[in-house]
């Protein structure tokens, strides 16, 4: 990817870790898709300027997440995105070979991703990712969970 190029983002997703994450891909703008066309165009020309530029509506959100973050520990947010898919499949209890074969990459590949994980978690077995894994998965299962249940009463 050309290092100069201006991406801005649009999307519906107002959560900070999704504007970060989109950030570590290379975008230099983040808007939603509620945001009107003033701004757009505004961001547009702070991108191609060379500028980064975040939604004025999500900035709150964005600053709430730097504010709330706990020093210390690595995080898993700290995972690149193919590392994070491989993190959620050992959660679920899936082995090498199924992980390989649903991420569409070898083993060895897999193997990489997960030497990775445990050094930018500080977790030293593997029996200690797996559990630390499922933990993991378990509490994003619930959160989603109580996301579509708020969803469905409102």
């Amino acid at each position: 990817m050309d290092s100069r190029a201006a991406i801005l983002m649009l999307s519906a997703q107002e959560d900070g870790k999704f504007i970060q994450r989109a950030m570590r891909a290379g975008a230099t703008g983040y808007l939603r898709v509620l945001d009107g066309r003033p701004e757009m165009l505004f961001a547009l020309e702070r991108t191609i300027a060379g500028h980064h530029y975040i939604s004025q509506a999500l900035t709150q959100a964005v600053y709430h997440g730097f504010a709330t973050r706990k020093l210390g520990g690595p995080k898993i947010n700290s995972l690149s995105d193919r590392e994070r898919e491989a993190f959620f499949l050992i959660g679920k209890r899936a082995i090498l070979s199924e992980i390989a074969e649903e991420m569409g990459v070898s083993v060895n590949s897999v193997q990489t991703y997960l030497k990775r994980i445990k050094g930018k978690l500080g977790v030293q077995s593997n029996r200690e990712l797996r559990e630390k894994a499922a933990r993991a998965a378990t509490k994003r299962a619930w959160k989603r969970m109580e996301e579509s249940m708020i969803k469905a009463v409102a």
